[in-house]
């Protein structure tokens, strides 16, 4: 047996024997968060000889490692009497620590401090940030654990300093002790790392009850008090949210639900789900202003939430791990994160975060988007998600050839064409809405269930008998020649376009300050001109265009976003439009053969099919028992909906 294995028998010994009281002990001073700095100290198990302990990287909720470990400074490993102990650090696994340990101690003291506020490629949303006036902590920054199995079942007991006047929001429950820190609870490591914490000085918290839902808590935090000056009509669109995932799931799996809502410049822009929370960052007004809500706000509280069902309580198998430092097998992230982007737009709209004819801007947008993926026809949805930590804050030049994270949003539209499917061939006595009460149904089990697609399989069959595992295995696990559209002929509408921009892409663009054209000459402009997307076969690409290029005049005159807009709704009146371009080999004007006027995406309804997009985003009524058939034409035979 070599010492790595001794050393962990050991351990597990140790920590088997004492499993009712053994805790391990963690202190975070985060007083210095203003600097971009925590301390923090942790005392774990250990034996005489050579012991593991290893930082966490592949976490929940994240595609692949996080690579935090380069933000971890000043580590040191101490005896009991305070003593210094040799470490290495494992020569293929950078976060695995080798500490050697004297005879006679079954612990060791490691100290170590966290660089705040520089996060990588994959970490944004489970890392920390730091400022005078805000905090947010994960506290998987700030640990070790010892090399053990199922390591997510040790129990932690937090110790927390937080700066002066600020105040906090955390899932977990602490109790402020003489010195004016937080003390927690005891809390097995999976929950703690599960458990993020925010803390500010600006402050508001909206906490929603009913006797049909669990309560849930709104904790919004904000560079300054206008962030959180939310009116009362806001207020009680918030309050919808939890209600209607609830009537779509059929019961919760938790007690109470916390949304931590960082409204702020200071920090990245992400999203995460929890099991009994969700953390997520955005622009300092997001919940006050109309447009700024509707585009992002609206959709990723709900996404979120969603994820507590879809990704918490049932997960993919290969996503399932009770350790922090094991890779994950992402291939089903077309469930994990697809059918939540799906359920997401329905708890928006059933919620009136936004109002179906606003979603029909978005839904457009989103199909059009999927359809100039050239990058289907060589690699499959499926193929997507496997290599998803790859895709994940990418370039995007050449973005439609290589694809991106499109196990959203064409997931989402996967799980759009199944619901129409089970709707038409049941005359709608069946729906995603069952499916999800089956397949999500809360148990008395706390930790997560697995599942794969053999279980998805079954559980449609149990609904409507049909091809189910020919439709997944032909629309997910095959490269295609182009995207799909028979899901919208399904849901009564079709991909059109329209010289009127739709109110999604008018909040897109005032949140963004870019200028979409991609549906008229084939670029997207940010502010300042520079092109961030181009499409291929495009009347900027066949201009001779460029990614990154920047436009700094639209027919003689400097650009604008609306300049450039009105000089592509002049085109159909044959009048020419030139740009003036600054490349890294200089200025050049190029003149755009383009005469088709304003073009934007659009769903137009198709009379010929009853509207059943509007029925699958009706409100849920508060029993299920009150849910009405859907109306239309009987079935035209379950096999032509595939």
């Amino acid at each position: 047996m070599n010492s790595r294995l001794a050393t962990l028998a050991t351990l597990v010994l140790l920590l088997d024997v004492g499993h009712a009281s053994a805790e391990i002990e963690l202190s975070i001073d985060a007083t210095r968060a203003p600097q971009g700095l925590l301390a923090s100290e942790v005392v774990l198990p250990a034996k005489p000889g050579e012991n593991y302990f290893w930082h966490p990287n592949w976490l929940p909720g994240v595609s692949g490692a996080t690579e935090q470990i380069s933000n971890v400074v000043g580590l040191v490993f101490e005896d009991a009497s305070g003593e210094r102990l040799p470490w290495r650090r494992d020569p293929k696994r950078a976060n695995l620590f080798c500490v050697t340990v004297p005879a006679g101690a079954d612990s060791v003291r490691a100290r170590m401090q966290y660089v705040m506020n520089h996060p990588d490629r994959l970490s944004s949303a489970v890392d920390c940030y730091g400022s005078e006036s805000l905090l947010v902590l994960n506290f998987n920054c700030c640990l070790l654990y010892p090399d053990v199995p199922h390591p997510g079942d040790l129990d932690y007991r937090l110790h927390l300093g937080l700066p002066n006047g600020l105040q906090h929001a955390c899932a977990l429950r602490a109790e402020k002790n003489e010195a004016g820190s937080l003390d927690f609870q005891r809390t097995p490591l999976q929950r703690l790392i599960d458990s993020p914490l925010v803390a500010g000085s600006h402050f508001k918290e909206l906490t929603f009850t009913s006797d049909a839902a669990p309560a849930a808590r709104v904790c919004l935090f904000s560079d300054s008090a206008d962030g959180t000056a939310i009116g009362a009509s806001r207020e009680r669109q918030l309050g919808r949210i939890l209600p209607q995932a609830e009537r779509l799931f059929g019961g919760a799996p938790f007690p109470s639900y916390m949304f931590l809502v960082v409204c702020t410049d200071q920090t990245p822009r992400f999203g995460l789900e929890h099991r009994e929370c969700s953390l997520m960052t955005l622009r300092p007004e997001a919940l006050v202003d109309n447009q700024l809500f509707s585009y992002r706000p609206a959709y990723l509280l709900p996404h979120e939430l969603a994820h507590a069902w879809c990704g918490k309580l049932r997960t993919p198998e290969g996503m399932l791990s009770d350790d922090f430092h094991s890779p994950f097998d992402t291939e089903l992230l077309w469930v994990y994160e697809g059918l939540t982007q799906y359920l997401m737009q329905l708890i928006a709209v059933r919620s009136g975060q936004v109002d179906f004819r606003h979603h029909l801007g978005y839904l457009a947008d989103r199909v059009a988007d999927q359809a100039r993926r050239e990058g289907r026809v060589w690699r499959s949805l499926a193929d997507t998600a496997i290599a998803a930590r790859t895709l994940r804050g990418q370039d995007h030049e050449y973005r439609d050839l290589r694809r991106a994270q499109d196990y959203y949003d064409e997931g989402a539209l996967f799980w759009l064409r199944v619901d129409c499917a089970l709707r038409d061939s049941t005359n709608g006595e069946a729906s995603l809405d069952d499916f999800c009460r089956a397949f999500f149904r809360v148990g008395s089990e706390r930790g997560p269930r697995g599942f794969d697609v053999d279980e998805i399989v079954a559980t449609l069959d149990s609904l409507s008998p049909g091809p189910w595992r020919g439709l997944i295995n032909r629309l997910i696990y095959q490269p295609q020649g182009t995207l799909d559209l028979a899901v919208l002929e399904m849901a009564g509408y079709r991909l059109a376009t329209t010289p009127v921009k739709p109110s999604h892409l008018d909040a897109y663009e005032a949140v963004w300050g870019f200028a979409s054209a991609e549906r008229s000459i084939g670029l997207i402009a940010d502010k300042h001109g520079t092109i961030k997307h181009l499409l291929r076969g495009g009347a900027a690409d066949d201009a001779g265009l460029t990614l990154k290029s920047q436009v700094v005049a639209v027919n003689g005159r400097d650009y604008s976003r609306s300049r450039l807009h009105k000089a592509i709704a002049a085109s159909d009146s044959d009048q020419p439009i030139e740009l003036i371009v600054k490349d890294g080999r200089g200025y050049a004007a190029r003149q755009i053969d383009y005469t088709g006027g304003a073009r934007f995406p659009t769903l137009e309804r198709d009379p010929a099919r009853p509207d059943l997009l509007r029925v699958i985003l009706t409100p849920l009524p508060a029993s299920p028992q009150q849910r009405q058939p859907v109306a239309g034409e009987a079935s035209e035979g379950f096999d032509k909906l595939f």
